[in-house]
C-alpha cells in the first residue's frame, strides 16, 4: 500500500512493518497483533482493518480447517470487513485528491478480500458481487493516482480468479 502513498504516523508505521513482516514469515499471530496494534494507535485510519482482514484471510487460505473451529476469527473478519468499507468512506469524501485515492484503494482491497473469503467458502455469487464493487473502486484509486502501484495488485488478482471461472460464472463478469 506504501506505492499509493499509506500516510501514517511514525508508530503506525512500525506497526504497518511489523505486520508485514510477520505475515510474510507466516507469523500469523504476531501479524494480528500488529495489525490490532495499528487499529489502536489510528482506530479512524481504514488501513490497520484493511491489514487486519488481510491477515486473517491469508491465514485462512492456509489453514481453512483451524477457521471451521474458530469462529471467533470469522467475526472479526467480517468486523474487520466492515470497518473498513465504513472507515474508507470519511477518506473518499475528503477534498484530498490522495486521501481520496486511499479511501477507494482501502475499500476496494477490503470488498476483494471479502470476495476471496466468500470463494475459499464457495459463495460464488457474494463472491461476484464483493469482487466487481471491488473493481470499481480499485479503478477510481487508480483514476485519482495512476501510479498507486497496489490497486493494479487487486485488479489483476480479481482478473485472475475470473478467468479461472466457468463460462456461465463469468457471464456477468
Amino acid at each position: 500500500a506504501r506505492a499509493g502513498g499509506v500516510r501514517s504516523s511514525p508508530a503506525a508505521e512500525t506497526q504497518l512493518d511489523e505486520v508485514l513482516t510477520s505475515l510474510y514469515n507466516l507469523d500469523y499471530a504476531k501479524s494480528r497483533r500488529a495489525s490490532r496494534k495499528l487499529i489502536e494507535l489510528e482506530p479512524d485510519n481504514p488501513f490497520g482493518y484493511l491489514f487486519e482482514a488481510g491477515v486473517i484471510w491469508w491465514q485462512a487460505s492456509q489453514e481453512y480447517g483451524l477457521f471451521k473451529d474458530t469462529p471467533t476469527l470469522q467475526g472479526l473478519f467480517e468486523q474487520d470487513v466492515e470497518a473498513g468499507v465504513r472507515k474508507s468512506a470519511a477518506y473518499i469524501d475528503s477534498k484530498d485528491r490522495q486521501t481520496r485515492a486511499d479511501g477507494y484503494f482501502v475499500s476496494g482491497m477490503t470488498l476483494g478480500a471479502r470476495g476471496q473469503w466468500s470463494l475459499m467458502r464457495g459463495q460464488w455469487l457474494d463472491a461476484y458481487f464483493a469482487g466487481r464493487k471491488a473493481v470499481k473502486h480499485l479503478k477510481k484509486c487508480v483514476k485519482l493516482d495512476e501510479e498507486y502501484e497496489d490497486a493494479y495488485l487487486g485488479l489483476g488478482a480479481f482478473d485472475y480468479q475470473t478467468a479461472r471461472l466457468s463460462g456461465v460464472a463469468r457471464l456477468g463478469v
